[in-house]
């Protein structure tokens, strides 16, 4: 529950709101050992904190959802979240590190894209 309505929230674009409930959701998530769940409240986390200009916390917080994305297979997420550390670097211009996490992620939507295209037997 708390969950759905921290998301709601950001999809609300009520960020204020949403990080203190993100958090708390985080807690509940890592006692009980919710990885997916984990990861995805702290990409949220991470978003609510960039578009409120908290990029360097916003880094960090994406950086810890990545490797949850891959380990649970979330390619899709996973690519969001690589969009996201990239447009940080960017509007840092930083291009050099913007780059790689680009193609990386252009790789797993094409590879999603593929994928979703093969006929299933």
């Amino acid at each position: 529950m708390m969950y759905s309505l921290s998301t709601l929230a950001c999809f609300q674009q009520r960020y204020g709101e949403a990080q203190p409930l993100l958090l708390q959701v985080i807690d509940v998530f890592e006692e009980i050992g919710e990885v997916h769940g984990m990861a995805l409240t702290l990409r949220n986390l991470a978003l609510s904190q960039q578009v409120r200009g908290e990029l360097d916390t916003a880094l960090e917080r994406y950086s810890q959802a990545l490797p949850r994305l891959e380990a649970v297979g979330d390619r899709a997420a996973e690519g969001h979240g690589l969009v996201s550390i990239a447009a940080i670097h960017l509007e840092e211009d930083r291009l050099e590190e913007a780059e790689p996490l680009l193609e990386r992620a252009l790789e797993i939507f094409r590879g999603r894209v593929c994928s979703e295209a093969r006929p299933r037997h």
